[in-house]
């Protein structure tokens, strides 16, 4: 599907101006076409011969029917001037015959497409021819065949290369053809190396794919153990702060036990501090008493020491110690029986 704003957009500087380019070629009238004119086809083939050599990577070439150019219109002020209503009863009979034409004397083949398109300022038909333009392969250049001859033109021969200079077509000569040859050549290396960046290109892209995806991956990970230690870092504070909660009750509890215990402890000290008073009262007491009974002790043996001195001298001499100890017992005095028992025994 041809486009009419892309052709207007390429075209329309040149119908403003009159001045034709080497892709852009302007005709006042359509060419006669019938099988009996053929300067009229010589010249079709010319045409669109020299604009197909002279076109550039990915640029579409013009023949624009309808057209006056500068120099047969240098006013450019009113398009009635120099617009020329051309109109196609039939387009499809019209691209046909065109190309039919080029195939029986051009080769390679060169793809045509013709287009009618209406000036909505002027309402005036104009006829584009479309020369396509190439982006793969480089055909270059379009050569006149051998059935040239058959048009018997005297300008157009066998092994012809027309190519466009500025607004004029011209006979390729020896330096323009090797110029043509080596610009084809240019083309296929620029197409090779472009081939190559586009194989290098998919494979980048496809490792750059695998990387985005590696990188993704990697995110997705990163965000994960983000979270998780996000999660880790909220536990870890909980239970901080659960342990230092733990911990002052702890201390808490420890402080009451320790002013607890220090009271016990206390009482307690007080408790065996006084028992140890009443205790250090106690021994002062036995003390005395000890001491007491000690006189007493000591007093009951000077008295039993003298009374037995006294009844050895009253008594027999064959008084018995048996017979002091019932002495003794018979006036009540059996206290003094243990004393008096030791100082008769002791020798």
């Amino acid at each position: 599907m041809i486009d009419e704003n892309i052709i207007l957009k390429e075209i329309g500087r040149v119908l403003d101006s009159g001045n034709e380019e080497p892709n852009i070629d302007l005709k006042r009238e359509l060419y006669d076409l019938d099988k009996k004119n053929k300067v009229e086809k010589g010249e079709f083939i010319k045409d669109v011969t020299a604009i197909a050599n002279s076109l550039e990577k990915d640029q579409n070439g013009y023949l624009i029917i309808g057209v006056s150019d500068s120099e047969k219109c240098p006013d450019r002020s009113n398009p009635q001037k120099y617009l020329v209503d051309t109109p196609v009863q039939s387009r499809n009979d019209l691209q046909k015959r065109m190309k039919q034409i080029i195939r029986s004397y051009v080769e390679p083949p060169i793809s045509i497409k013709c287009c009618p398109i209406k000036n909505e300022n002027t309402n005036r038909h104009l006829l584009i021819i479309l020369i396509e333009k190439w982006s793969d392969e480089d055909p270059r250049p379009f050569v006149l065949k051998s059935n040239i001859k058959k048009l018997e033109v005297e300008k157009l021969k066998v092994g012809q290369i027309w190519f466009r200079d500025g607004a004029d077509s011209l006979v390729a000569e020896k330096d323009d053809i090797i110029r043509l040859v080596m610009g084809k050549v240019r083309n296929a290396h620029k197409m090779e190396i472009e081939n190559i960046k586009n194989s290098h290109g998919r494979q980048i892209d496809s490792l750059n794919i695998e990387i985005e995806k590696i990188k993704d991956n990697y995110k997705k990970q990163i965000d994960s153990l983000s979270a998780k230690i996000e999660e880790m870092k909220k536990e870890i504070e909980g239970k901080k702060e659960e342990n230092l909660n733990i911990e002052k009750k702890y201390l808490e509890r420890i402080e009451v036990l320790t002013q607890k215990y220090e009271a016990l402890i206390e009482a307690k000290y007080q408790e065996f501090s006084v028992r140890d008073e009443q205790q250090s009262a106690n021994i002062i007491v036995l003390q005395d008493e000890n001491e007491r009974f000690s006189r007493e002790e000591r007093d009951m043996r000077i008295f039993a020491t003298n009374l037995v001195k006294e009844l050895f001298k009253h008594l027999p001499d064959q008084t018995k110690h048996e017979d002091i100890l019932k002495f003794l017992k018979t006036h009540k005095m059996e206290k003094l029986a243990p004393i008096i028992d030791k100082i008769l025994t002791k020798p």
